[in-house]
């Protein structure tokens, strides 16, 4: 069983495969944040931090979706589409398909980080 297998798993009860049409999509978003270095570049001008604690004021208020994109920068594995709540609670079995694992939310992105809370989140300004 290989590490997707075992994160699929972990996730099977909101784990939803996308499709080429959803990926593009999804990629075109992603793609709009700044990065250096296959990393979250958190010195732009064009995004803002965002707090952990901010995001899941808003996910409770039904602000905005706890519907979440997962991305790796490990070739050959998908994107795949889950639940935030679940996906912080299964961090490990995701942060185990790379060592880049991105979270692309309802207006933010997030990459998973060795610290408490496991990710920096933020904000596009534009």
């Amino acid at each position: 069983m290989t590490l997707f297998d075992e994160c699929k798993d972990a996730l099977s009860s909101d784990f939803h495969l996308l499709s080429l049409e959803e990926e593009k999509y999804v990629l075109e978003k992603f793609y709009k944040y700044p990065f250096e270095y296959g990393n979250i570049n958190k010195t732009s001008n064009t995004i803002n931090a965002f707090h952990f604690n901010e995001l899941m004021k808003l996910i409770d208020e039904k602000e905005i979706s706890s519907k979440v994109y997962i991305l790796s920068d490990m070739k050959g594995i998908p994107i795949f589409k889950t639940n935030l709540l679940l996906a912080l609670s299964k961090i490990d079995d995701i942060s185990a398909l790379s060592t880049k694992v991105f979270i692309l939310g309802d207006g933010y992105l997030a990459q998973i980080v060795p610290k408490e809370p496991p990710i920096d989140i933020v904000r596009l300004l534009i």
